[in-house]
This record gives C-alpha cells, sequence and structure tokens, in this order.
C-alpha cells in the first residue's frame, strides 16, 4: 500500500432511482466522453474493531473484490468544502479476503491500526454491492470520471439501496467538475448529497436512528485571517445543511427543517459579517442562491411553529371550550404542503445550485485570498458595531417600545448572537459562552413577538379559507396570541438588563 496517498476530490449526487436509465442516456455524458463507459460488479467488505474504532476515526477500511482480484483500500477524512469532498485514499492489491495490515507503508497509520486491532481484531461490519457504470470525461480542460452506482448496501439482514453519481477528479480543475456536475444535476434533477457509502454502511449496521444535528463550530484563533474565518464559517453552514437535509425530507422530526434552514442563515450571516472583505458581486451571488433556499423551506418551519407552539397548547387549555378540530386539518394539509415545498428543492437541482454555486465562489476567491488584519482585531471592530446597533434599535427603553418596533430589535439581536458565534473561539471561550447565552435569552422574551407575526402569515394560507370565518377560533386565536405576547414580554426588562450589564468578551471586560 502506496507510503504517500493520494487526494480523492469528488462530488457526489443522489440519483431517483427512476433517474437511473435518463443518466446512461444523457446527451451531457455522451457529449463529453473520452471513451465509452465502462461496467464493474464492485463486491466490497468494510472492516473495523467491534469498538467501531475507525469509524470514531473518521476513516473506512475496505476489501473489493473485483472477479478474481482484490484491493485493499483505507481512507480517512481530510475535508469538506461545501459539497466537495476531500479524502485521503491509499490503495494495494492483495491476495485474500482479509486485510493485510502490513501493506500500510504509513508507520503511523499502521501502527495505530495494528493496536487497535489487537485489542478487539477486525470485524466485518458490512458490504457494499455496487454495479457501477463509469464514463471518462474531459470538459474545459479537466479530466475527470463521472460514475453511476446502483446496488445496495448489506449488513447482516438489513439492507439499504444505493443510486447516486459521483464525479471525481483525475486532472485539471476542481471548477471544471462542479460546473459539469452543475449541468448534469439540472438536466436531471439531482441533488447534492455528504454522505459516503460507508458513513450509510455504518448507520444500518449499527442501527442509529438519524437524527437532526446542530452546527459544529469550526475551530478558529486570533492568528486566522478574516478570510479563513468566513470560508471555515460557510463550510460549517453546508456541512449543516447537507447533515439535515435527509431529516428535512421525512418530514417527521421538526428539528430536520429547522437545522437545515439554521444552516443557511448562519451562512447568509457569514456573508454579512465578513462582507467588508469580499468583492460585491460575490456576496450578491452567494446571498440570492441563499435566499431562494430559506425562502423554500420557510413554509414547512413556520408551519412545525405553529403546530407544536401553538395549537398544541391551545388544544390542550380550551381545547373543551373551543372546536379547532378545522383549525387543526387545515394546520396539517398547510404543513404537508410546506414539506412538499421543501422536498422538491432538497430533492432536486436547487438545492446543488445553492450549494456548488457557494463552493465556487470560495474556491475563486482562495486562489487570491483578500489582505486582511488578523481575525481578533477585525471581530472587535464586527462586535463593536453590531452592539451599537442592538442599542439605537433598543433605544432608551425597550420594555415601552411598540410591537412593530421590537421585531427590529430582535433582528438586529440575532445578527449579533450569530456574529458571536463565528467568534466563539477568537477570545475566552467561556466568557463568549455566557454572552451569546444571555443574548439567546433577551431573544427568547422577543421571540413571543415574532410568533404572533408568523401566525398572521400563516392563516393567510388557502387551508385556512374556512377558519377565517369562524368567529369563535379567531377570536380564541388572537386572545393566545395576545396572552403568548404579554408572557415573552414579561421578562425583557430584566432580560435586556442582563444583556446591557453582559462583559464584552471581545474588549477584554
Amino acid at each position: 500500500m502506496s507510503a504517500k496517498p493520494f487526494e480523492e476530490i469528488e462530488i457526489k449526487l443522489r440519483v431517483p432511482a427512476n433517474a437511473a436509465g435518463a443518466i446512461k442516456r444523457s446527451p451531457l455524458i455522451r457529449d463529453h466522453k473520452t471513451a465509452r463507459a465502462r461496467g464493474r460488479h464492485l463486491l466490497s467488505v468494510y472492516f473495523d474493531t467491534e469498538r467501531l474504532d475507525l469509524r470514531a476515526a473518521k476513516a473506512a477500511l475496505r476489501v473489493r473484490h473485483m472477479g478474481r482480484a482484490r484491493e485493499q483500500t483505507l481512507k480517512t477524512a481530510k475535508g469538506m468544502t461545501a459539497g466537495l469532498q476531500s479524502r485521503s485514499e491509499w490503495n494495494a492489491a492483495i491476495e485474500g479476503d482479509q486485510p493485510d495490515l502490513s501493506l500500510i507503508e504509513d508507520k503511523k497509520l499502521r501502527k495505530w491500526l495494528r493496536r487497535k486491532a489487537s485489542a478487539d481484531g477486525l470485524v466485518p461490519v458490512f458490504t457494499t454491492d455496487i454495479r457501477r457504470t463509469a464514463w471518462p470525461v474531459a470538459f474545459k480542460g479537466s479530466r475527470f470520471e463521472v460514475a453511476l452506482d446502483q446496488g445496495r448496501i448489506l449488513s447482516g439482514d438489513k439492507a439499504e439501496d444505493i443510486c447516486e453519481v459521483e464525479l471525481e477528479l483525475l486532472e485539471g480543475d476542481a471548477l471544471d467538475m462542479m460546473g459539469f456536475a452543475l449541468m448534469l444535476s439540472d438536466r436531471h434533477g439531482l441533488a447534492v448529497d455528504k454522505d459516503s457509502k460507508a458513513a450509510r454502511g455504518y448507520r444500518l449496521y449499527s442501527g442509529a436512528v438519524r437524527a437532526a444535528v446542530r452546527a459544529e463550530e469550526p475551530t478558529l484563533s486570533a492568528r486566522h485571517s478574516p478570510w479563513e474565518a468566513f470560508a471555515a464559517s460557510v463550510q460549517s453552514g453546508v456541512a449543516q445543511i447537507l447533515s439535515n437535509a435527509p431529516i428535512a425530507r421525512l418530514g417527521l422530526d421538526p428539528e430536520g427543517v429547522h437545522q437545515t434552514r439554521v444552516g443557511v442563515r448562519r451562512m447568509r450571516a457569514a456573508l454579512s459579517v465578513f462582507r467588508p472583505i469580499l468583492k460585491p458581486e460575490d456576496v450578491a451571488a452567494m446571498r440570492d442562491d441563499l435566499r431562494m433556499l430559506q425562502q423554500e423551506l420557510g413554509q414547512a418551519r413556520d408551519l412545525d411553529v405553529f403546530i407544536g407552539e401553538t395549537l398544541a397548547p391551545m388544544l390542550q387549555r380550551i381545547g373543551h371550550e373551543v372546536d379547532l378540530s378545522a383549525l387543526i386539518a387545515g394546520a396539517q394539509r398547510a404543513r404537508e404542503q410546506g414539506y412538499a415545498r421543501a422536498r422538491a428543492v432538497l430533492d432536486g437541482a436547487a438545492v446543488t445550485q445553492a450549494i456548488l454555486g457557494v463552493e465556487g465562489r470560495l474556491l475563486e476567491i482562495a486562489r487570491k485570498p483578500p489582505k486582511t488584519r488578523r481575525l481578533d482585531a477585525y471581530a472587535r471592530r464586527v462586535m463593536d458595531k453590531r452592539w451599537k446597533r442592538v442599542l439605537r434599535a433598543a433605544g432608551p427603553d425597550p420594555a415601552s417600545l411598540p410591537d412593530e418596533e421590537l421585531h427590529p430589535l430582535r433582528i438586529e439581536l440575532k445578527k449579533l448572537r450569530y456574529a458571536a458565534g463565528f467568534f466563539v473561539n477568537v477570545y475566552d471561550r467561556k466568557r463568549a459562552r455566557r454572552y451569546i447565552k444571555t443574548a439567546a435569552a433577551l431573544q427568547d422574551c422577543l421571540g413571543a413577538l415574532n410568533d404572533a407575526l408568523v401566525q398572521e402569515e400563516v392563516l393567510e394560507d388557502a387551508a385556512f379559507r374556512t377558519v377565517r370565518n369562524d368567529a369563535a377560533v379567531m377570536g380564541a386565536l388572537a386572545g393566545w396570541r395576545s396572552a403568548r405576547v404579554v408572557d415573552g414580554l414579561h421578562g425583557l426588562e430584566k432580560a435586556w438588563g442582563a444583556m446591557t450589564a453582559a462583559p464584552k468578551f471581545w474588549r477584554g471586560d
């Protein structure tokens, strides 16, 4: 096994099972292929310790059967920039069906694997049985392979179907491969994905239920540049979107679509925080892609909030007094429509356009990154400006502001909180965390007003046409909304006092 790995740069696109035939006949592939398609049957067995030490280390070890030949592959995660995945990969021909650790020439890796294997041994955890159709493609001076994989992942008596396209860069510019992926996605309705076959196999093996995940904060320090912080923050947002999109598609857990939207909002917030170091045209292009994605997911999220935070407690408290059945039925219909809209964007080319569009801009900027000061100096300026905007929106006494002026305060506070999140590792982490927690408490007080505004927009949906003519139900909703606003704003004075007194971590207070 080679001591020097090659870097695998690929884009993965999820293919609807009924679109596989169209991919094979695609004029786009036909016009740019440099040789005839090659079909192969790939049977790969993945190995790990009983405690799944390789998975914990974000590594994968497999033995691939190709007819009578056997190939051992070790992959380790190198990184992911938006939809573009990068891994280090070591390959070696082997004789048998079991891994041969002596072929791993990298001493550290070999020593680590042997230590883990000696404790538990290596056991097969799952198998991928794939029929691959691959085309060598030349596009704009670059060469890459386009592979259509169809088959199954097997683990014990469990199985999961696979149908996906992988584009792997062989030579040239990753931007060319991304451009081709965008065209392929647009023509055939393919969605960018981040799950490797190994990740799916491990979930199948462990029986883990896929759950919504929160953002992973990028590891930054004062020594990084604002450009590096921007790129890392955007990549964190993209990972959050792609990790939660499968949950959002199912529509069973409201956190799925919520965390997907949070990922979009964090990326948009990064564009705002780091706008001074970026070209206006780059900001505009990325903002447009992300705005579309956030809007398409909005209806599903609004209905989840309306059902969970308004209808459910209303039913429990006053359901015996007012007939809410028509309201509940309308909310369920509207929610189904919202999730159909969300699935349409997450299952098709729109999400690929948004993710790879942002990725392309990042790669272009990275070739000639902006020259900027240290991140701590930049962060101090940003946080001071954001705090001044909060003070301006709050006025002398935020508790006395009319409802229509509390919403702008909430927006400015949210921008401050997102900015603080980007810089949490640049200064004292504990102090920054305490500050963010204080800001979150104030946001909760103001959140009741936003829920009331969202409720008004939700009820404009056609699904509530009959409900809008029911005086009893509309009266109950109005009363409930007013009570929630009063409850939410009850602690505003105290929360605002805590916010103004909170030490400004970026100043060293």
